[in-house]
């Protein structure tokens, strides 16, 4: 199960794009077995669409990686 926490440009001096979800594995019985919060950031090359599309993309990658690395542990 995934909960996305944090979906958001921080428009800072140096701006980024911040994803924060939290991931929980369940059981056959729906108890939870395992729990983690995932992060990741990337900064933005340029505060435009197109900037803030390729950081969110590398940012859910590197998430998306750290979270299917998690799973195939806990699995």
């Amino acid at each position: 199960m995934l909960d996305l926490r944090k979906f958001e440009i921080e428009p800072l001096v140096d701006a980024k794009a911040v994803i924060i979800m939290s991931a929980r594995i369940l059981d056959e019985a729906g108890k939870v077995t395992a729990a983690r919060i995932f992060s990741a950031s990337q900064p933005i090359g340029a505060m435009d669409p197109a900037g803030a599309a390729v950081a969110f993309n590398n940012a859910f990658q590197s998430l998306a990686r750290d979270l299917v690395r998690w799973t195939a542990r806990k699995s």
